[in-house]
């Protein structure tokens, strides 16, 4: 609270007479990164609302890196995110399933695209600390690593995969992942 005082140049005591506490300052910077999102009017696509909703969240979560750490501890539920909940809910309205079965889905993308950013930050933090190798060195730092075990007879499995350097993008591995979880949801409900 000291911080964002200094930084708004004004005293500690102020800031409390807007927020009771450094919990409901938090609720309200995730809940102002909320309003960020647009999730529209469900178009009768379920898959599609879905996809469109993760890919939002995503965008913005990789904006807004610190949101990551930050809402796996807290929710807002405030005045941003409640709408994004309701028209995620009606997206499922027409699939005959109940409110708990649409929220259960929900909460599967939800955790898919959370635990999603969470790797994402992480490999971008590595990225930044790894900032002077050109993206070649760092394919060739990865296929010598395979090489390496491979010579060790470590890990057979990794080698190959490491010494192949193919690896899908974020953006790849982001779609896949998601479509087999709706494919696995989507098989879920037909049952």
């Amino acid at each position: 609270m000291r911080r964002v005082a200094r930084d708004l140049g004004v005293s500690p005591m102020a800031l409390y007479w807007h927020v009771a506490s450094k919990d409901d300052l938090l609720r309200l910077m995730v809940d102002a990164v909320e309003g960020e999102i647009s999730i529209p009017e469900p178009s009768g696509d379920w898959r599609a609302d879905l996809t469109n909703t993760a890919h939002q969240y995503r965008e913005t979560l990789l904006r807004h890196g610190w949101m990551t750490s930050l809402i796996a501890h807290r929710r807002s539920l405030g005045p941003n995110e409640l709408p994004h909940i309701e028209n995620s809910l009606a997206a499922l309205d027409h699939l005959g399933v109940t409110i708990r079965q649409a929220f259960n889905v929900l909460m599967a993308v939800e955790t898919y695209y959370l635990g999603f950013a969470i790797r994402e930050q992480q490999e971008l933090a590595t990225e930044r600390a790894n900032n002077h190798m050109t993206p070649r060195q760092v394919r060739n730092a990865i296929v010598g690593e395979g090489v390496r075990l491979r010579t060790e007879n470590l890990y057979p499995r990794v080698a190959e995969l490491f010494e192949q350097g193919t690896f899908l993008t974020r953006d790849e591995r982001f779609d896949f992942g998601l479509a087999r979880l709706l494919d696995g949801i989507q098989a879920d409900l037909q049952a």
